[in-house]
């Protein structure tokens, strides 16, 4: 039996020997010869994955192809023919992952390794026939393949789009890739509805090239197909990938199937599910609206808003989660009276929702001012408008706080009809120059928190000057004693064990917050105590008061003497106790 497979191992040499006439030099050919002694040892051992037939690059040692997918051999050399080792197997074990290497993987760099590399080389854009290092496993191929390992499908992965990729049918959808200008591959698409076809080469551009990276000249591939039924489709981008056999070689593996490097969803048919809105949908001009138009994931959101005075937007989309729905937002400021249908159109022109806006005649002129414009601080400061029209304004203090300012809605003859002043109040608490502004207040943030709305017309602004305390916010007395605070500030009573907080200031009350000391508290102004003791302590609840009136505990009274808009006086006295 073995005489038998001996006999039929030469021959398939002897076969095979003029096809090797080619070859390049002396060592490759003992390298083949050595490589035909390798299989019919293993035709010897009856083993029936010797694999008779193929031609591998020789070596002593003879594995079977079972290598990953996708290895991460840290390369630190250049690899051409002849050399010899780990790095040269793992080289191999790679690109017959990927299809380009039919041989055995013995760890020397032959012929077959050599054009299973430019195969790859011309593939992934990094070299051709006529480059320097073609051929030659060197720093871009290193560089380039460190890039690809570890990141499953990244080397497959094909840029594929469709514009339009929803409208009403018919809907003519082009589809587009690239590849780079030395690939010899051919794209086809399968548009999901029963038909499909090959993509034609189009323009080339150049990009700048990264090592390791697909740099150089690309070029597009393009289709045109029309959807002539509504639906969903699932359009598949097919990858034929061209296979060159290199002269005096046998090549057992086949021309590869088409692989399918990309998938879009396109959507044909009336959209449905849309919410197209504005707000406000009236008011006197100018007017600015905001406009958003919300779907359920899948659906088409829109694209442009013709406003319908004779301008138009395109909708700003706004990311939300994966499971609920799209949202797109665009503003427009209505600077004439008049009766404006807003149209919300897809990429097709087709119209998806529309809605009308009512603007009425300018109000008459209005201001925005403040008052107090300086003071110390904490400084607080009325904010009022005069001739604003109905509606919800918001004042933004400039101190990275803000309020809403509401004019109400009123019944009356006189055009235009506009209420009496509205006014928003807040207090400055540090010094500084802020400049306030007064805005229209129609623009809704979804939840997510990204607003999108570039139109808000500033209405108008007031700048303040706050200087510094000249009150210490925490004062140490002890009674009988006078104290002036400002919002927020203290009064410690040291010979009274307690002290008092100014938490409110109004037009004619001050409210205070009393706290007994003790040793299980102690003065703002002392250390925490180390030590506390376990004693019951129940809180005294606010007390609010008017001038001249007191507030009387069982060893001290407190009594508010004077009030104006930035501080409070109080007057702090002993009360006598008799047993």
């Amino acid at each position: 039996m073995f005489k038998k497979l001996l006999f039929t191992g030469i021959g398939v040499a002897l076969v095979a020997m003029p096809l090797m006439a080619s070859a390049a030099s002396i060592a490759d050919l003992q390298a083949q010869i050595a490589n035909l002694v390798a299989q019919i040892r293993v035709l010897e051992s009856g083993s029936s994955t010797a694999g008779v037939g193929s031609w591998a690059d020789a070596s002593s040692t003879v594995t079977s192809p079972a290598m990953p997918s996708m290895p991460c051999y840290e390369f630190t050399r250049s690899l051409g023919r002849g050399a010899k080792g780990d790095d040269v197997k793992s080289l191999q074990q790679y690109l017959y992952a990927q299809g380009f290497f039919a041989g055995y993987v013995t760890g020397y760099f032959g012929a077959q390794t050599e054009a299973a590399l430019q195969n790859w080389q011309a593939h992934e854009g990094i070299a051709t026939h006529g480059n320097a290092g073609f051929g030659i496993f060197g720093p871009l191929s290193r560089g380039h393949l460190k890039d690809l390992c570890g990141t499953p499908g990244k080397n497959t992965t094909q840029s594929f789009s469709a514009d339009p990729q929803s409208g009403s049918a018919p809907l003519t959808t082009t589809f587009t890739t690239s590849d780079s200008i030395t690939a010899s591959s051919t794209y086809s698409v399968d548009f999901g509805d029963g038909t499909n076809a090959q993509m034609t080469k189009g323009s080339c551009v150049g990009i700048t090239a990264i090592v390791g990276g697909q740099g150089g000249i690309r070029c597009s591939y393009t289709v045109q197909h029309t959807y002539a039924s509504n639906g969903t489709y699932t359009a598949k981008l097919y990858k034929q990938r061209e296979w060159n056999c290199p002269n005096g070689m046998m090549c057992a593996m086949m021309m590869p199937a088409p692989q399918v490097v990309g998938t879009l969803t396109i959507s044909v048919g009336t959209t449905t599910g849309t919410n197209f809105s504005a707000s406000p949908t009236s008011g006197n001009a100018p007017l600015a609206v905001q406009f958003t138009s919300s779907a359920p994931q899948g659906s088409t959101i829109g694209s442009n808003v013709n406003f319908g005075d004779g301008t138009s937007g395109h909708l700003g989309f706004v990311p939300v989660c994966s499971s609920c729905n799209a949202m797109g937002i665009v503003s427009h400021t209505y600077q004439s009276a008049g009766t404006y249908t807003a149209i919300l159109t897809d990429n097709n022109n087709a119209q998806i929702g529309s809605v009308t806006i009512t603007v009425g005649s300018p109000t008459t002129t209005s201001s925005f001012s403040a008052s107090p414009t300086s003071g110390n601080a904490p400084l607080p400061v009325t904010f009022t408008e005069n001739g604003f029209a109905s509606g919800t304004y918001l004042v933004n203090f400039g101190d990275n706080t803000s309020a809403t300012l509401t004019v109400p809605t009123i019944e009356c003859s006189a055009t235009p009809c506009v209420p009496g002043p509205q006014s928003v109040s807040h207090t400055y608490q540090n010094s500084g120059t802020y400049t306030a502004t007064v805005t229209t207040n129609n623009c809704a943030c979804p939840a997510n928190g990204v607003c999108n709305c570039p139109n808000m017309q500033i209405l108008g602004t007031a700048t303040v000057n706050v200087g510094t305390s000249t009150l210490s916010n925490d004062q140490r007395i002890n009674a009988p004693a006078s104290v002036t605070l400002t919002s927020g500030g203290i009064a410690e009573v040291r010979n009274k064990n307690i002290y008092f907080t100014l938490t409110s200031l109004g037009t004619t009350t001050a409210t205070i917050q009393i706290t007994p000391v003790g040793c299980w508290n102690s003065f703002p102004s002392d250390p925490t105590p180390q030590v506390r003791c376990m004693i019951a302590v129940f809180p005294v609840p606010p007390a609010t008061l008017s001038v001249g009136q007191t507030y009387t505990a069982s060893t001290y009274a407190i009594t508010l003497t004077n009030l104006t808009s930035t501080s409070a006086t109080f007057q702090v006295g002993s009360v006598s106790t008799t047993y």
